[in-house]
């Protein structure tokens, strides 16, 4: 895992390296022109920013594919690997001994399917969740039709109210009704 890490540490540098201060202010002219030292901090408040929140992400993957346990197999695999060759070098080949490409193939497939099944309990997961949430909506459509109905049965009950009109002193024009 430390070299994991060193390995992220020297890409974040690598990035930080070529997000330099000249370039930073080529994405932000005005402000290069205008006050240069507020550019300065600017990129600097970006870049720790950036290194910061890279790392805790690394982290948090880390830990969620639980890459610690996976490498320290995969360096007792290498491992063990390593003295099976030297042994097979000295004794002569048996067929019962599986090959070394043969080892690393079932351990791959068993990774590849731990992976399938973990994305499968997500998939079953947000379908699950996707339903319930059309449930929802399908009952909130079928309240509002019902409201929608409810609200046409209720304009055809009302009584009209007849239009009178007013003559210009403001009595009813009785010839108009």
């Amino acid at each position: 895992m430390q070299r994991l890490t060193k390995a992220m540490e020297l890409a974040i540098h690598g990035v930080r390296k070529d997000c330099n201060l000249e370039r930073f202010a080529n994405s932000f002219p005005q402000l290069a022109r205008d006050n240069s030292k507020a550019l300065s901090d600017a990129h600097q408040l970006t870049m720790q920013f950036f290194e910061s929140s890279t790392m805790e992400s690394f982290k948090e993957l880390a830990q969620q594919r639980d890459i610690v346990s996976k490498l320290n197999a995969l360096d007792a695999l290498l491992e063990k690997l390593q003295t099976s060759t030297h042994s097979q070098q000295s004794a002569p080949v048996s067929k019962k001994r599986p090959c070394p490409d043969q080892v690393a193939a079932s351990y791959r497939y068993n990774i590849k399917k731990l992976e399938r099944d973990r994305l499968m309990v997500k998939l079953s997961e947000a379908k699950t969740c996707t339903e319930s949430q059309l449930d929802q909506i399908e009952a909130k459509q079928k309240r509002v039709r019902i409201l929608m109905h409810e609200l046409g049965e209720k304009k055809n009950l009302a009584v009209p109210i007849p239009t009178a009109q007013f003559d210009s002193q403001g009595n009813i024009d009785v010839n108009a009704v």
